[in-house]
């Protein structure tokens, strides 16, 4: 549920964005709002419930308006006054998938537990030109708890060479003999 309201909170962001041609200063917001929601104890707070819009308005006002500009900070304020707050961690994601829908170039999110080497991003990028279609740009996370292998996502798509998916496919496997 939350997630489809990010989808709309982040198109009508966009929509107001490009009107206004702030898209490029509300991307880097979204980028801030991301790492700020990627923490922990701030999406448990937004997601908690019987939050009273008293409590949500100062958790934003403290939290993520001093560090936004004026047309996201209204968007958050927005969320507050129509209790979704819990929307407020998929909003970053939402608003960065939305715009690369509406772009020519295409982000490709490779997680892995190491930073991969030029070599093997060389040979991921020649490999995701020729099935993407399109021009991409590389965001790389390094995400320990992945023991080894990688992740690669773009759009609605998931490539998962982990190995933990690995394991599960052969237990899968292993139950269908």
């Amino acid at each position: 549920m939350s997630v489809k309201l990010a989808s709309r909170y982040a198109a009508a962001l966009y929509q107001a964005a490009e009107e206004k041609k702030a898209l490029k200063e509300v991307r880097h917001d979204m980028k801030k709002i991301g790492k700020l929601a990627g923490i922990r104890q701030i999406s448990a707070y937004c997601k908690r419930t019987g939050l009273t819009i008293k409590n949500s308005e100062e958790f934003i006002n403290q939290a993520f308006i001093p560090y936004i500009g004026n047309l996201t900070a209204r968007t958050l304020q927005l969320l507050v006054q129509n209790g979704r707050l819990a929307v407020l961690p998929f909003l970053a994601e939402a608003y960065l998938r939305h715009e690369e829908k509406k772009s020519k170039t295409v982000r490709v999110l490779i997680e892995a537990a190491y930073k991969p080497d030029a070599g093997l991003r060389t040979l991921l990028a020649e490999k995701l030109i020729k099935r993407i279609g399109k021009k991409f740009f590389l965001e790389i996370r390094i995400i320990p708890e992945l023991l080894g292998g990688i992740r690669i996502s773009w759009q609605n798509r998931l490539i998962d060479l982990t190995l933990a998916e690995r394991f599960r496919l052969f237990r899968i496997f292993l139950k269908s003999v």
